[in-house]
């Protein structure tokens, strides 16, 4: 999957003000400024780090907002006053995307094996949701990167901590994950498209 592919399925499933950017790993920068603690890892997660910061920056000028993506203690993004984003990457590819919302989450996951999820099916997904999701391995694919979705754009609005058991499928139906969260119900676009889950919720 090129990185120019990925844009165009974010852009599908984004809301028309937000703003996507891709990179291949390889294509991403060499040299970024590292927080502390990246200083000595290993040079596989020093290059997700800058190529998920390196589309950060990108989105930020596309939007035309001057200031940058900061760390918060947690280690979560900080993004520019009065901007919503997140970012996400594979072994091979990272993502950014963010707009004036008030809140945005966007993941991208590979296919999953069978083995994959034998093991999601013991944290993050309960039967009650396999049978809501017709026990279809990519869908299966969507709803777990669905709830990382949902975790990115809900706890900078709301400071929860969100786990997989918090976030409950209850429907789906053609590009779209209906999940029960906090109280209410989130509905997440999703895609399956060059062997991947996309999925993203503005709100």
């Amino acid at each position: 999957m090129t990185s120019d592919e990925a844009e165009a399925v974010f852009k599908r499933v984004l809301p028309a003000e937000a703003r996507a950017v891709a990179v291949s790993l390889a294509d991403a920068p060499s040299e970024w400024p590292l927080p502390p603690e990246l200083k000595k890892a290993k040079a596989s997660r020093v290059r997700e780090f800058i190529a998920g910061r390196w589309c950060a920056a990108r989105v930020l000028a596309l939007l035309g907002v001057t200031g940058e993506v900061g760390r918060r203690d947690d280690r979560a993004p900080s993004w520019p006053m009065g901007i919503a984003g997140a970012i996400t990457h594979t072994k091979a590819l990272a993502a950014a995307a963010a707009g004036r919302l008030d809140g945005l989450g966007i993941d991208v996951e590979p296919v999953l094996s069978n083995e994959a999820l034998a093991d999601l099916r013991v944290t993050a997904i309960d039967d009650d949701e396999w049978r809501v999701l017709g026990e279809d391995l990519a869908i299966a694919t969507a709803v777990f990167s669905a709830k990382e979705t949902l975790f990115k754009c809900e706890y900078p609005r709301k400071g929860v901590w969100l786990d997989f058991t918090d976030a409950k499928l209850v429907s789906r139906d053609e590009g779209q994950l209906v999940f029960r969260v906090l109280g209410a119900e989130r509905a997440v676009r999703y895609a399956l498209e060059h062997g991947h889950a996309f999925t993203a919720l503005a709100v």
